[in-house]
Order: C-alpha cells, then sequence, then structure tokens
C-alpha cells in the first residue's frame, strides 16, 4: 500500500503547484509547499497537460537523472498523477 497520500493544485500561473493536502503512514515524512510545474519532465507535462495520467512504477528506475534526482529529493518512490 501507500505510505503517503498528496494532493496538489496548478496555480493560476500555469506554472506553480502547491500542496493541498497530505495523509501519511507513521514515520513517514509529509510533503508541504508550492513547487514549479516545470520541475516535471517534459513526458511528464505533456501527459498531464493532455488530461492524461504520469504513472511511476518504480521511480530509481526512470530514464531521465532530473526526474530521478527530482524524486529522490522527495522521497518518492512510485506516483500517480
Amino acid at each position: 500500500g501507500a505510505d503517503r497520500a498528496a494532493c496538489a493544485e496548478v496555480e493560476e500561473d500555469a506554472d506553480t503547484f502547491v500542496f493541498t493536502g497530505c495523509r501519511v503512514a507513521p514515520g513517514v515524512a509529509a510533503v508541504a509547499g508550492r513547487f514549479p510545474v516545470s520541475g516535471f519532465s517534459a513526458e511528464g507535462l505533456r501527459r498531464m497537460r493532455a488530461g492524461l495520467p504520469l504513472v511511476v512504477d518504480d521511480s530509481e528506475a526512470v530514464e531521465d537523472a532530473v526526474d530521478r534526482e527530482s524524486y529522490a529529493a522527495t522521497g518518492i518512490r512510485a506516483l500517480i498523477a
């Protein structure tokens, strides 16, 4: 199961998202704050802007090094956006 679930909204500038809620298992850090949408890979942005899901089964296996570093910095191992 998931140990962290977070909700975020894209702000009106369409370049910033802010976490609006987060639920975590005991001992797991919550995520909070504002982040640039541009932090997602080009493919991730394309999928989300097209209304398609972004699914990452294993963030350590993602080809894009910037994405891998971003996921590692926030403790994300898998996600559905």
